[in-house]
């Protein structure tokens, strides 16, 4: 099993907070907001690849993502199609030709695939195709023609596609934000499709024209996960029944304040004669867990079964309302396991368990809760109302069951994998070595084997409480960023950036040595390797989306001529999710440059894993080894700097007066009382303006 984002949250009652949470629910409306989840099994995922090619060479499924790759002299899907190459999910089973549908999924585009097809709709009046949305040279095309988004290039985004059929429209948003609309084709039967279909005019190319591409190899590849079909409800009857969803489309946390977690609060319980590396992992934010049914229990002398659990330790809690969020992967043959678990009640050891039998989740061994969680990442909260004696279970923000609980007692949550007692059975001894994801059942013999495993994704640790609190992004504008035009590396001036910057996956990894030269010759300053925003807003764009091909060259060309357009008044705001590893101390890991008394606005420094303001105030404790939201707001005319952390403020000072400013992030030495090694890693860094 699998969790990522814990979290546990207390339910906040304050009524000084209305006012902000109703500005967050009416201000940030998700695309989803008003339709319903269409659930999706195997069954609809129908795999279209060349016809004369096994599946397994362009297509693969690991840990959620679908990956789907293609080569421009690959066959069509069907011999005798006269189409491009694809390897493409066909959304079956979910056809449609009247109503409002969307599609949702989390795209990844590598660098060099262009020309591609990577979402469109299948079937119209007029045509093939609705809408076919095309990756060219990183940026989004309706078809070969109008821009709709650009610089999708090597990072996640979220993409929702809508089809108002009866009103012949369809509407893209990326990340949230939507970006095209444009009439559609006329109605037909209809579905999505998702993937790597080549547009007609590569099919002229030879295997040497996509040398370029991924892993020396010629082709396109895409990956999504998190793939949804939605329902708008529009039938009297079923808004009614779907009132919550539709006009709360409330998100399980609100109401909820964020009770942060450290290392400190995750106490491991595994099998009491086995080292822990032997039944729990932890790498780039994944906690993964396993048993075997014939390991011994926690403890010697406990009569319990085995398990290898985390128990949320220091946050015992007897009275109020709580809430335990994690995003969980269980794979194929994980049976009879708990996954969650609230501990201790009045009346038995635990207030309730959530159980994994064949895929499908349990209320211990009876209820059923959901069906089909085998493969994927899912979200879950559990909400205990202590007060008003409730249980409630959401899986992917969906309200699936709810109970009474047990009676009060000492609480406190648990993930992992806790063996059942029904399904255990004797067994011989084990190879101790975890299996691969692709491989969930190792042999041991001819015996049958009980095992489970569980991932736990820790992108954001905490107990949530949010109270709908307003994202410190509310009310500013994104300024779109490219590496080429907008980040300036600066390293040690006498060695080769490679071996002190790394780009993989969409994270930036920046690293310095206390005895590296300064950025360049002649300076005086402190070793670093820092990303330099550049940022130009042009006064005579009326939006920053309305670039056009030909304005894109000059604009680039105007960045490298002048150095970029620094900012000097204005609220400005940066973002970016960072990384520091353990034994970094005394680096600047982000800053503002210029100012009118001295070289900087501010500097944000690492010692001992606490962020210090300079070397002096405390802004917040506990950062190393783990990914955390870092947005630093910068009110010019106001003379004032606000820095949040994981979307909480955290601190707030006068800034140095106005002058030449821009944004660095990286790793920068401070004067003294430094580590020799200091890193830093970096992913979604962007730039808002107001």
């Amino acid at each position: 099993m699998n969790c990522f984002s814990i979290n546990v949250l207390p339910y906040v009652v304050m009524l000084g907070l209305l006012e902000s949470k109703l500005y967050c629910m009416l201000s940030a409306a998700d695309p989803t907001d008003g339709f319903i989840n269409v659930p999706l099994a195997e069954e609809n995922f129908e795999l279209q690849k060349p016809y004369d090619i096994p599946l397994a060479e362009r297509y693969s499924c690991k840990n959620g993502v679908h990956r789907l790759w293609v080569y421009a002299d690959d066959k069509p899907h069907e011999n005798g199609s006269l189409t491009q190459p694809r390897t493409e999910i066909r959304i079956s089973g979910l056809d449609y030709s009247s109503g409002v549908w969307q599609f949702e999924g989390y795209a990844f585009v590598p660098n060099g695939t262009s020309g591609a097809t990577i979402v469109q709709i299948h079937g119209a009046s007029h045509g093939n195709t609705t809408i076919l949305l095309r990756i060219y040279e990183g940026n989004m095309r309706y078809y070969s023609s109008e821009l709709v988004t650009t610089n999708l290039y090597d990072k996640w985004f979220r993409v929702n596609l809508i089809h108002n059929v009866d009103e012949g429209q369809v509407t893209v948003f990326i990340d949230s934000e939507q970006q095209f609309q444009h009439k559609d084709q006329g109605p037909g039967d209809l579905y999505f499709k998702c993937g790597v279909y080549g547009a007609p005019n590569i099919a002229a190319l030879d295997s040497k024209s996509f040398s370029r591409i991924l892993d020396q190899e010629r082709g396109r590849e895409m990956n999504w996960f998190s793939i949804k079909v939605l329902l708008h409800v529009v039938v009297v009857g079923l808004f009614q029944s779907n009132l919550y969803c539709i006009f709360c489309s409330a998100d399980p946390t609100d109401g909820f304040i964020n009770v942060p977690l450290t290392e400190e609060n995750f106490e491991l319980q595994k099998p009491y004669d086995i080292p822990l590396a032997e039944r729990y992992s932890y790498e780039n934010g994944i906690r993964r867990l396993w048993v075997y049914a014939d390991d011994k229990p926690h403890e010697n002398g406990s009569l319990t079964q085995p398990r290898t659990e985390i128990r949320i330790s220091g946050l015992d809690y007897s009275s109020g309302v709580w809430q335990f969020e994690g995003y969980a992967f269980v794979p194929n043959g994980t049976s009879g396991a708990t996954i969650v678990q609230i501990h201790g009640a009045s009346h038995g050891n635990t207030t309730i368990l959530l159980r994994i039998y064949e895929g499908n989740m349990r209320y211990y061994s009876s209820e059923l809760v959901t069906t089909n969680l085998y493969d994927k990442w899912f979200r879950v909260n559990l909400i205990h109302d202590v007060d008003g004696g409730k249980v409630t279970v959401f899986i992917d923000g969906d309200q699936k069951f709810e109970h009474k609980d047990q009676g009060p007692g000492d609480l406190h949550f648990k993930c992992g994998v806790y063996g059942a007692p029904t399904t255990l059975i004797s067994l011989t001894s084990h190879n101790t070595q975890p299996p691969t994801h692709t491989d969930t059942q190792p042999h041991r013999g001819t015996m049958n084997l009980f095992y489970c495993s569980v991932l736990v994704l820790t992108l954001q640790i905490g107990l949530l409480n949010h109270l709908c609190s307003a994202d410190p992004t509310d009310g500013f504008t994104n300024v779109p960023l490219t590496a080429d035009a907008n980040f300036e590396l600066q390293k040690p001036y006498d060695i080769p950036l490679s071996e002190r910057y790394s780009y993989e996956n969409g994270v930036h990894k920046l690293w310095v040595y206390a005895d590296d030269k300064p950025h360049d010759p002649n300076s005086h300053t402190q070793p670093r390797t820092e990303i330099r925003i550049r940022v130009l807003i042009s006064s005579l764009l009326s939006s920053p989306y309305s670039f056009h091909l030909s304005s894109l060259h000059l604009t680039c060309k105007c960045i490298y001529n002048m150095h970029g357009l620094d900012y000097s008044s204005g609220v400005w705001q940066f973002e970016g999710y960072s990384f520091v590893p353990n034994g970094t101390s005394g680096a600047t890991i982000v800053q503002i440059h210029g100012a009118s008394h001295g070289a900087t606005t501010i500097i944000l420094r690492i010692y001992d894993g606490d962020m210090r303001f300079y070397s002096g105030d405390l802004v917040t404790t506990d950062l190393y080894d783990k990914w955390f939201r870092v947005n630093l707001i910068h009110d010019v005319d106001g003379g004032l700097l606000t820095v949040f952390i994981d979307g909480e403020q955290k601190f707030q000072h006068k800034d140095q007066g106005p002058g030449d400013l821009y944004f660095k992030c990286g790793v920068y030495a401070a004067p003294s009382n430094i580590s020799y090694y200091m890193e830093s890693r970096w992913r979604d860094i962007r730039i808002y303006r107001k």
